[in-house]
């Protein structure tokens, strides 16, 4: 069989040693990047920060819709009501 240079590949074939090396860069690479999604314990890292947030802003959302809200919008209600009333 003869050696053939396909034309986006530089080198005629692939080296043993430049594959394990890559392979390697990689298993590395999906190390770090498992590591910051997931964490050192598989409980921590950005999943868990999300998570965290999430519960916050429903914690959050739920303190304004059953505690603001029904105290504001009435008040400013009255006050615009108190103000036109003066008015009229």
């Amino acid at each position: 069989m003869g050696q053939t240079k396909k034309k986006d590949n530089p080198g005629v074939f692939v080296q043993v040693e430049d594959c394990r090396e890559r392979h390697g860069q990689t298993v590395q690479r999906v190390v770090h990047v498992e590591t910051a999604l997931f964490g050192t314990d598989g409980r921590g890292g950005m999943v868990k920060d999300i998570a965290d947030i999430k519960s916050t802003l429903s914690v959050a959302t739920s303190i304004v819709r059953t505690i603001i809200i029904p105290i504001v919008v009435p008040l400013i209600l009255a006050a615009i009501g108190f103000i036109v009333g003066k008015y009229i």
